[in-house]
């Protein structure tokens, strides 16, 4: 496919759209990276795919890869043996959690949906990663005291520790003896130190060390030295439970780091089947149908020409302003020739008729009724004047001298669609005949507007 007719027909507008359905960043990114594919027993398959989801989600809208998160990334760095902090093993747990469920809820499905269940049953198990996340996190990605024997034993020596040094500490500021030298009767920190408030003109009369002082200097924030030996103590047991904590979550890094390449997978599985669902969600959306796929015969185009859209909308147009068309050619029809006043519709009806063969090819569901047929195009070209958008206003300004393509040749292949505009009819047809006389199966589709003075077929 031609990048720069994809851009001229929209498709990446349209694919912004389809991503705005997906529930994580690796099914976005797959979404904003479709591109039309040219295999027809691969586009069938999509569009199958697509009616799968769209039925899944009508009947079971709870299947979905709601929690799972891109955490390749994190998995890679695992295997590189980097201690992964909580929120990520709690990412990698609802990511594996996710997959798990879809996985499960799709088998007992696999009657009515064998497609998204095939993909699904293909998600890797990943064992063992969820239970010791959940047996060493909680929600919070607080490690929990049971994560290991040895981390239960020190929080319980350093609560012990931490009560003994506030204990002491409350002993001192509550005594009637050191009253007068107090700013107020309090515990405070600094730093990682407990300190009690002493005037700085009664310095010395309770021994200890100056951690710090008020801006003012009439106050001095000692550590009284009866305490120094308990808060060592207590700053102990701290950095042992912080190597114990990392320990632990080194541990837990590995367990994800030993299983990177399976995780890694788990995650494209899972991006395919939310984009599957982003796609039924886009056609739901859009009040799309899938297209009847037309074979094309061995020596010209599908029979009845192949095109055969009916209530034909534009997807990038609000659906209550889009004027929807029919275009139905004859058979046999490989050229079709428009003309008619500016503003009378003619580009709208071209990207319109190119974008939703597009769209088809994606594995997308068109804005069309039910019935609607479309061939598979090994290449679909733009050339329209000024390279126009919808979004742009008037839409009828053709004035650029065409070179984007000179000949359907270009991408060589005969079943070519060239979608080409111009503000000369002269030179089209001029085109048209000589293209005509060289055999190529060129189809130039469009509906013309009901005011269009000129329509020429060929």
């Amino acid at each position: 496919m031609d990048a720069k007719s994809l851009q001229m027909l929209e498709l990446p507008r349209v694919l912004e759209q389809l991503a705005a359905f997906t529930l994580f960043s690796a099914s976005r990114e797959l979404a904003l990276a479709l591109v039309p594919d040219t295999n027809s027993a691969a586009v069938a398959q999509l569009l199958a795919e697509t009616s799968e989801a769209r039925r899944l989600l009508q009947t079971h809208p709870e299947l979905t890869v709601g929690g799972a998160r891109d955490v390749r990334q994190t998995a890679q760095a695992a295997a590189r043996s980097a201690a992964l902090q909580p929120a990520e093993l709690l990412e990698v747990k609802a990511t594996l959690g996710a997959a798990r469920e879809l996985k499960r809820g799709l088998a007992r499905l696999s009657a009515r949906y064998p497609l998204l269940s095939g993909s699904a049953q293909a998600l890797p198990e990943c064992p063992g990663i969820v239970e010791a996340i959940t047996a060493a996190l909680n929600d919070r990605g607080e490690v929990l005291d049971g994560a290991a024997p040895r981390l239960r034993s020190l929080r319980s020596d350093l609560r012990s520790a931490h009560d003994r040094l506030l204990t002491k500490l409350q002993s001192i500021v509550s005594s009637a003896r050191n009253a007068p030298y107090l700013q107020e009767p309090i515990i405070t920190q600094r730093g990682d130190r407990y300190v009690i408030p002493l005037k700085a003109n009664f310095k010395g009369r309770i021994r200890g060390l100056v951690h710090d002082q008020s801006t003012s200097g009439a106050t001095l924030f000692i550590e009284p030295l009866a305490v120094v030996e308990l808060a060592n103590q207590w700053r102990t047991l701290q950095s042992a439970e912080a190597a114990e904590v990392r320990r632990i979550l080194l541990e837990l890094s590995a367990l994800v780091g030993a299983q990177a390449t399976a995780i890694c997978a788990l995650v494209q599985l899972l991006a395919e089947l939310d984009l599957a669902l982003a796609k039924a969600r886009h056609a739901d959306a859009l009040q799309a149908s899938p297209a009847q796929l037309q074979a094309w015969a061995a020596a010209g185009p599908p029979a009845g020409s192949g095109l055969q859209l009916r209530g034909a909308r534009h997807p990038l147009l609000p659906a209550h302003s889009a004027v929807a068309i029919d275009a139905v050619p004859q058979a046999g029809t490989r050229i079709i020739v428009i003309s008619g006043p500016n503003t009378g519709g003619k580009t709208v009806a071209l990207k319109t008729i190119a974008l939703l063969a597009l769209m088809n090819q994606c594995g997308l569901h068109i804005p069309a009724l039910p019935g609607s047929a479309l061939p598979i195009f090994s290449g679909v070209y733009a050339d329209i004047g000024d390279e126009q958008s919808l979004q742009a206003k008037p839409l009828h300004i053709f004035r650029a001298p065409h070179q984007h393509h000179s000949h359907p040749s270009a991408g060589g292949c005969a079943r070519h669609w060239w979608c080409w505009m111009s503000w000369a009819p002269a030179l089209i047809q001029a085109k048209a005949r000589r293209w005509r006389a060289q055999s190529f199966r060129t189809c130039w589709k469009a509906e013309p507007p009901p005011s269009s003075p000129a329509t020429r077929t060929s």
